[in-house]
């Protein structure tokens, strides 16, 4: 019953956001019940409220064209939509993965990320990762694009929030911080933090595949 549930609204919702409307979708998957408190579903966060933050990034998916993929455009906008689901729904990077497996009949792949993997490792957030794997290669596309989508949002929020008027109560610019605990082994040496006459200057993130950085605000701690 319950997955039978999930498909009813996971349908229109996709619709709704391949024809833009983010709001809809947002709608109807605040409808989903969750079976029981603590238990793990998509509709439990969703029925808790989505976050705008969600909503922004998942906007931002819809927006990308895709065109580092090797297939037909209506197929890129569907993985479009799809990863902007999965965002919608809180889902993790392989869970979004067997999304974009379903739409490419299990072969999953991207030319720029496989000449990517084969130079660099992906990482240590990628402790199991097989380049071969096409799943693998899909949750780490997922993953990448998810925090290109955060990062845009992050960035616009900063931005407006310390607006010239605020500049210079102790806010120096745009740090950029690993993500999630982790230090991200190919921007080690790459230069972290922006005053805000050097934002023009300021790195889009992710700078690469698997990068997990994220922008924040450079606070000058001011002593007593």
């Amino acid at each position: 019953m319950g997955d039978m549930r999930d498909a009813d609204f996971e349908q229109p919702a996709l619709q709704a956001l391949l024809q833009g409307h983010v709001t809809e979708a947002v709608r109807l998957i605040a409808h989903i019940e969750s079976p029981s408190p603590g238990v793990d579903r998509p509709g439990q966060a969703a029925s808790q409220g989505i976050p705008p933050s969600l909503v922004d990034a998942a906007s931002y998916l819809l927006t990308l064209l895709y065109d580092d993929l090797p297939y037909p455009a209506e197929l890129r906008r569907l993985v479009g939509a799809q990863l902007s689901l999965g965002v919608l729904l809180w889902e993790r990077p392989d869970a979004i993965a067997l999304r974009l497996l379903r739409l490419t009949d299990g072969q999953f792949t991207c030319p720029a990320l496989e000449m990517f993997l084969r130079h660099h490792p992906p990482g240590r957030l990628w402790f199991h990762f097989n380049p071969n794997r096409p799943q693998d290669r899909a949750a780490l596309y997922a993953q990448t694009r998810c925090v290109e989508a955060a990062a845009a949002v992050r960035l616009k929020s900063l931005l407006a929030a310390n607006a010239p008027t605020q500049r210079g109560r102790g806010y120096q610019g745009i740090e950029i911080l690993y993500g999630a605990g982790h230090q991200c082994e190919m921007c080690l040496e790459s230069k972290r933090q922006y005053r805000w006459e050097e934002l023009e200057n300021l790195p889009k993130l992710p700078r690469h595949w698997g990068c997990r950085c994220m922008y924040m605000a450079w606070i000058e701690i001011l002593g007593p």
